[in-house]
């Protein structure tokens, strides 16, 4: 019986794999074209497919490439480019759709000094009131964007290697071409201009070019990854992909777990960055992108190592000091590194609350700030060996803990009940001598290639703990006092595993198969005093294994 499903999925692959090798192959040249008339011509070229689109949802984004010799599937991605869309193969049918379908759209086009198109900028669309980031989208090879929004007004914030950044305030809608001022310095009267990063489109995704372009000297990877088309990071280094939320990101197919690691590592040492928008099944169905980076293979031997520290103001002084140390020997990278924060936060909040019942309306206002100082050590050792450009492994184990110095949370409350006014809250939530940690953290990676078939093996084991005293008062002459105080205590365990086998049957297919296995413990204990609430001890067990195959 096994030998009959071997020879079914055989045969399956095989078939499979003669489609893609007699698929019908399109070329065309588009400018300025319209993506409903796009498709039309490209379902007009092709034999092999139906492709199925809503004309007026489409007909807003625009298309200037060159497709040459690819499939239909793959002249779709190709004009997709970086716009928020998504293709669905179903059989001989394929269906586009815009994922964002907000009636009003931010259109408009980027070019330099000289009216030549700047392709591959990221265009940030951000909120008047506080610069938050509703929106963004990336400039195609004519310098267009098309980047749906609902907002009636936003700031549009302009970016590009070798382009100086520039902001500024719009109506939503058709704004026009907007200029960028190429970057320049003036090195005894040589001008040294710099020359934007190519970025072209792989297989998996969008892969950007940083060995040998300005991008290598952007600092770390997190100031690198801040140029890379369609990417965001914030200023707490948490990265977005525009549309697509929070990615995955992979180091030499290494997994990171922590996004501290992007302040570690230099973009001299970072050869290529890939941006995956629509994964495959290799990745979890809640991972909406993934970032892949590759280094450049070190070179020379020895003892190598770098400090940074960084300095912060919001009220109060904040500090971070970070030493990283490396020895090098033949195939052998051995590395540790020690990490102290001391970090301060503060913000003032305000906040008109509504809410409409069968026979009352409650409006509630509030005006309040969190004022918090938290500080704790991170250390991590580990190693890298590479057999040979075939086979590598390493392993990397991570301590960290972080201690809360004081945290207060204060909001004055309004309450009024259909316009009458009901009484007013003082709120005062304390969560100071809170904890979290220690936390173990240990993960193991394996990349190989055995002939054409390709290994990659991720595994993770994690140790933590939580403290959390919380004290919650709120007084009033109205309404009355009321306190409550709880001790949390939280104890939790994972192991993890994935491994991914690939192999290429042609040049244009390629098999993907392999399994994820988790395995998750935690334990809470929560005492309340008072009675206000009541305490619990729960404790929450859960295992799971999937397999996957795909061939794209």
């Amino acid at each position: 019986m096994k030998r009959l499903r071997y020879i079914i999925l055989l045969a399956g692959l095989m078939s499979l794999s003669l489609q893609t090798i007699y698929a019908q192959r399109i070329t065309r040249s588009f400018r300025n074209t319209s993506m409903s008339e796009a498709l039309t011509i490209l379902a007009k070229s092709t034999k092999d497919y139906r492709i199925n689109f809503m004309y007026d949802e489409l007909e807003d984004f625009t298309v200037t490439t060159s497709i040459v010799k690819r499939t239909a599937p793959d002249a779709i991605r190709q004009i997709m480019g970086f716009y928020p869309m998504k293709m669905t193969i179903d059989g001989e049918n394929i269906f586009v759709e815009c994922t964002q379908k907000t009636p009003t759209k931010m259109i408009g086009r980027i070019i330099d000094n000289k009216k030549r198109p700047v392709d591959f900028a990221n265009v940030a669309l951000l909120n008047v009131r506080d610069s938050s980031l509703i929106n963004g989208g990336v400039t195609n090879e004519n310098g267009q964007f098309v980047i749906p929004c609902g907002a009636r007004k936003v700031i549009v914030r302009i970016s590009c290697v070798g382009y100086i950044t520039t902001s500024n305030t719009y109506n939503t809608g058709k704004i026009g071409s907007i200029t960028l001022k190429e970057a320049t310095m003036n090195l005894q009267k040589v001008i040294v201009k710099a020359v934007r990063p190519k970025t072209k489109l792989t297989r998996e995704g969008f892969q950007t070019q940083v060995q040998g372009t300005i991008l290598s000297d952007a600092g770390m990877v997190a100031d690198l990854l801040k140029q890379v088309p369609r990417v965001r990071v914030d200023k707490d280094g948490n990265c977005s992909v525009f549309g697509k939320g929070t990615p995955e990101i992979y180091v030499n197919g290494r997994k990171l777990t922590d996004k501290n690691e992007l302040q570690t590592i230099s973009s001299k040492d970072v050869k290529n960055v890939t941006v995956i928008t629509t994964p495959g099944a290799q990745y979890d169905a809640q991972v909406n992108s993934v970032i892949r980076i590759t280094t450049v293979k070190k070179q020379g031997y020895g003892w190598s190592g770098n400090f940074q520290a960084k300095y912060g103001f919001a009220m109060k002084n904040a500090w971070q000091e970070q030493a990283n140390l490396n020895y090098r020997v033949g195939g052998l990278d051995v590395f540790g590194g020690l990490m102290w924060s001391d970090s301060y936060f503060y913000d003032k909040l305000g906040l008109d609350e509504y809410i409409n019942g069968n026979q009352h309306q409650i409006y509630q206002k509030s005006v309040g700030r969190i004022d918090s100082r938290d500080y704790g050590p991170d250390a991590n050792l580990g190693f890298n060996y590479e057999f040979n450009e075939n086979h590598t492994i390493g392993l990397k184990y991570k301590f960290g803990s972080g201690y809360t110095k004081y945290f207060t949370d204060q909001n004055n409350y309004s309450i009024f009940q259909d316009g009458v006014h009901q009484g007013d809250v003082n709120y005062l939530n304390d969560e100071s001598d809170s904890k979290q940690g220690p936390i173990h953290q240990a993960d193991f990676y394996y990349d190989g290639k055995i002939g054409k078939w390709s290994i990659d093996l991720n595994a993770s084991a994690l140790w933590r703990t939580k403290d959390q005293i919380q004290k919650a008062t709120e007084t009033s002459t109205e309404l009355g006092d009321q306190i409550v105080c709880s001790d949390s205590h939280t104890k939790g365990k994972l192991l993890a595993g994935k491994l991914v086998v690939s192999y290429p049957l042609t040049d244009q297919l390629n098999i993907d198969f392999g399994s994820e296995y988790t395995n998750s413990d935690s334990h809470t204990n929560n005492k309340n005093e008072g009675g206000v609430a009541a305490s619990n001890d729960s404790r929450i067990k859960e295992q799971n294994i999937a397999t996957f195959a795909e061939a794209a």
